[in-house]
């Protein structure tokens, strides 16, 4: 994915989970982009949006790779 798709991940992630505190600084972006950026945009948007519809809690890297 390029970093303006992730940009548009990084922004859904917080705010389905405002007070989860997810990439709350660059350098925990730049840690996140890094494990994503080789993801397809559509499949990890399309896990993510799974993700919200069906989990509590905000996702790790992981759950969404």
């Amino acid at each position: 994915m390029t970093a303006q798709e992730f940009v548009t991940i990084a922004a859904a992630i917080r705010a389905a989970w405002p007070a989860a505190n997810i990439m709350p600084d660059k350098q925990s972006k730049e840690v996140w982009y890094t494990m994503l950026a080789d993801l397809d945009y559509s499949t990890c948007i399309i896990t993510l949006k799974e993700h919200i519809s069906t989990c509590k809690f905000a996702p790790s890297i992981s759950e969404l790779h």
